[in-house]
């Protein structure tokens, strides 16, 4: 009996709790609606307060940036992106953002005529030039240290030798020892010569890409953030009528 009794009374305290429990669910998901509700009223109230200027202008920010992460990825296979984002910017931004990404002479010219191995490409992010002329330098240099050690080493051995040759020793082997030696020197001054060509070749050949890279990539960030305008053209058609004659403009815009 007490058993049945102790059941009974933990039933009805569920059922007493049961319904409290939703009401205070949907209680909270009243207030979380209602709580959204007035977050986006008050979203679309901003907008709406915002004057067409301050759109143009946060728009015009958006824009900027995009641009500038567009120009960092790649101007040229970006050139098209970049034209439609333009067109969001004032003129005056425009000539601004176009300045700062203006690619200079000086400073890349300098270093390839001093230095080389393409440093000036590689500074004004011309990458496939920049490795094209560092692997060209890199060779010539190597085939002249190498050459150039081979033929000290062949005059090493001449001094090392003069003195047989002073004493005046008729000796067969030191004779062709001394043909060879020759022989090999010859050769290494011949490729040391050529290294050099390569070399200054490679050299001017590295102040012409440069100068190119820079001026195509200019005038390539000029388009991109110069809006394109309409092309208008007229063209004149013949009107042909009974005991009429005249002309019509048809305008394309």
């Amino acid at each position: 009996m007490k058993k049945d009794v102790f059941l009974c009374t933990i039933f009805c305290i569920a059922l007493t709790a049961y319904p409290q429990g939703l009401l205070q669910a949907e209680e909270n998901e009243a207030v979380q609606s209602n709580t959204v509700a007035q977050e986006t009223t008050i979203g679309a109230e901003t907008l709406s307060e915002m004057s067409p200027a301050k759109i143009a202008e946060v728009q015009g920010a958006m824009a900027e940036i995009r641009i500038d992460d567009l120009i960092k990825d790649g101007l040229f296979k970006n050139k098209a992106l970049i034209n439609q984002q333009a067109l969001l910017l004032p003129e005056g931004r425009r000539l601004d953002i176009q300045g700062q990404y203006r690619l200079g002479y000086v400073k890349p010219l300098l270093f390839n005529c001093l230095l080389g191995f393409g440093i000036g490409n590689f500074i004004n992010k011309d990458r496939v030039g920049g490795i094209t002329h560092m692997v060209i330098d890199s060779l010539a240099v190597g085939t002249i240290v190498t050459a150039g050690s081979i033929y000290l080493g062949g005059g090493l051995m001449y001094v090392l030798l003069l003195p047989a040759l002073l004493l005046g020793q008729d000796d067969k082997q030191v004779a062709d020892t001394f043909s060879s030696i020759d022989k090999t020197m010859k050769i290494s001054k011949i490729i040391v010569q050529t290294g050099f060509g390569v070399f200054l070749a490679n050299k001017l050949a590295s102040i012409i890409s440069v100068s190119v890279h820079t001026s195509k990539y200019n005038r390539t960030l000029k388009e991109a953030l110069t809006p394109a305008k309409a092309e208008v053209s007229i063209h004149t058609v013949p009107i042909i009528a009974p005991n009429q004659f005249g002309l019509a403009l048809s305008i394309n815009y």
